[in-house]
């Protein structure tokens, strides 16, 4: 019960903040509008007991991208009367297209024959087993991988340095 209301908020907090994100005018709003989306498809992977996918999500986008456009807006001279100069077109067209996006899945969840109840869910981590994974059978591909961003990122400052000159 206690997991089904919790649920419903963060579903909430998913869908206020992405509506606010797309139909603010201004951007640092609509950047913090984003910030709240995140949180709340991170609380949706916590709940699906995907917190890899969560962590993941967590210290991506909230922790790289959210934080980077922030940075970005707030640095940028006159950021307080940065407008996003969006203005809907066709707003009918937009409500017609969600009215059917959202038939359909009324449609598909009264299609479900049978319910799962959140209160037995297996709490076991996945990080645990994806980490012995990444360090055991995996880690000459993994350091592979990580070498290879590596060089990416040297050849890339490398490549913007030579353009500054």
């Amino acid at each position: 019960m206690i997991l089904n209301i919790i649920f419903g908020l963060v579903v909430i907090l998913t869908i206020g903040g992405a509506i606010v994100t797309v139909t603010s005018q201004n951007l640092a709003r609509a950047v913090f509008a984003l910030l709240f989306t995140f949180l709340g498809v991170t609380g949706l992977y916590f709940l699906m007991q995907a917190d890899f996918i969560a962590m993941v999500q967590l210290m991506v986008y909230i922790g790289g991208i959210t934080i980077l456009l922030l940075f970005g807006v707030m640095l940028t001279q006159k950021a307080h009367k940065l407008e996003t100069g969006f203005s809907a077109v066709q707003p009918n067209t937009g409500a017609i297209i969600a009215m059917g996006v959202f038939v359909g899945l009324v449609m598909l969840i009264l299609s479900v024959d049978e319910w799962y109840d959140l209160e037995f869910v297996n709490l076991n981590s996945t990080i645990g087993e994806i980490g012995n994974q990444l360090l055991g059978q995996w880690v000459l591909p993994f350091e592979v991988a990580s070498i290879l961003l590596l060089m990416a990122l040297v050849g890339a400052a490398t490549l913007a340095r030579r353009r500054e000159q």
